[in-house]
């Protein structure tokens, strides 16, 4: 008798919502809990059990379909908006048409970011602006954001626009929005340093960086 996976325990934050969402996509019905587990059936043979765990690995589940169902599980990706790809860094090709580059973006590296800007295929303030709107968008639920400074990062991306337009660069990091940890000391900004003494510190001077990014927010 051949060796045949029956059923395999996949791990998920919500179980039922992480079943309903591998059955939508892949075209199969999830028919409620089983136990203490919600089961999807892929086919006669196997099952996945959705369960729940606080934390857990990336795990990788590869499936061989035929082209018809590669097409309809595809259809279904790209109507949910979901990145795809097939490089380390997850395209967003499924964006409407100019907003793929800036969503790509969000997750390239500080080095990717500065090489664009120097290249001029970005913008400084139009890059902050970005990733200001993203922080917005997701802040309220995770609350890394805690001060912000952004009217003054608007005139240094400003600024910085102006000095690449007269063939200055300030260093490797030239343009670069970031963030910092509160400990570390901003003008105008508190910096308690993780202490109820630092609550209302805040410096009136800032060390000097010779990379040329600064700071929206911390």
């Amino acid at each position: 008798m051949a060796i045949v996976l029956d059923h395999t325990i996949v791990p998920a934050h919500d179980k039922v919502a992480s079943a309903r969402f591998f059955a939508r996509i892949f075209g199969l019905d999830y028919n409620g809990p089983h136990s203490h587990f919600a089961p999807v059936q892929v086919n006669d043979a196997l099952t996945l059990d959705f369960d729940e765990r606080g934390a857990f690995d990336m795990h990788h589940y590869a499936f061989k379909v035929g082209d018809s169902e590669f097409d309809a599980i595809f259809g279904r990706v790209k109507e949910e908006g979901i990145p795809y790809g097939n490089s380390d860094r997850l395209s967003r090709r499924s964006c409407p048409e100019g907003e793929g580059d800036m969503d790509e973006r969000a997750f390239a590296s500080a080095t990717e970011l500065a090489g664009e800007i120097r290249d001029r295929r970005v913008g400084c303030l139009e890059l902050l602006d970005f990733f200001l709107e993203r922080a917005g968008r997701y802040n309220p639920a995770l609350n890394a954001v805690v001060a912000w400074q952004v009217e003054p990062a608007r005139e240094r991306a400003r600024a910085a626009d102006a000095a690449l337009a007269r063939g200055e660069v300030w260093g490797p990091l030239h343009g670069l929005p970031m963030t910092v940890k509160n400990r570390s000391t901003s003008p105008g900004c508190r910096a308690p340093g993780a202490t109820r003494r630092g609550k209302t510190r805040s410096p009136p001077t800032m060390r000097c960086w010779s990379t040329g990014c600064w700071r929206p927010a911390r």
